[in-house]
């Protein structure tokens, strides 16, 4: 598996928790936004399909746990299916939480490559 695949998709699903994770616009007003206010075990899950290159092209899922600890650090286990491939991951990161509840996140996958 190539890592630029595993890479995308998990970015994909990141940005997606992160999104999901933070506390609401609603409450945004009431409360700023901070590192702190990302903090517990979160469950995520993505799915779609592989287009390009051929010989990667299929579908592909990813469920795991991933972990923020209000300090700017994540961790996370995970299982990839790329066509049909169980591969389970790790994945290591941090991420920052704006005032206005937005934010970054910067991960590594491993393995990789597979």
């Amino acid at each position: 598996m190539k890592p630029v695949t595993i890479a995308k998709a998990f970015a994909i699903t990141v940005a997606t928790a992160l999104a999901l994770g933070m506390v609401s616009k609603a409450l945004a007003a009431d409360n700023v936004c901070s590192n702190a206010t990302l903090k517990g075990t979160f469950a995520f899950t993505s799915t779609g399909f592989i287009t390009a290159p051929p010989a990667l092209a299929g579908p592909f899922a990813i469920v795991g746990a991933q972990t923020f600890d209000g300090n700017g650090t994540l961790t996370a286990a995970a299982t990839v299916s790329q066509n049909g491939n169980i591969i389970p991951v790790s994945i290591a990161g941090t991420y920052a939480v704006n005032p206005d509840c937005t934010g970054t996140l910067t991960a590594q996958i491993s393995p990789v490559g597979h």
